[in-house]
């Protein structure tokens, strides 16, 4: 998207008319995809650590309401 807001200034055909106007629109949600980009990652990011966190607590048998024998460990003395 940044590098096609470029190449609205060096005369590509755009279905807006003016070539600044697409260029602005083009860098705009340039910016918004990165900005974006890095919140999603977080979420992403913080999800796996929450799912490796409930591993860890499962694998050290760490006691918590509901106790269950689980198939994610692979060193559970049954």
């Amino acid at each position: 998207t940044f590098m096609s807001s470029w190449a609205c200034l060096c005369g590509c055909k755009t279905k807006l008319g003016k070539p600044a106007t697409a260029f602005g629109l083009n860098l705009l949600s340039a910016v918004l995809q990165m900005v974006s980009f890095v919140v999603i990652v977080g979420w992403v990011w913080s999800i796996i650590w929450g799912m490796n966190f409930v591993q860890i607590a499962i694998c050290k048998q760490i006691s918590y309401d509901i106790t269950r024998s689980s198939s994610i460990c692979r060193n559970n003395a049954q």
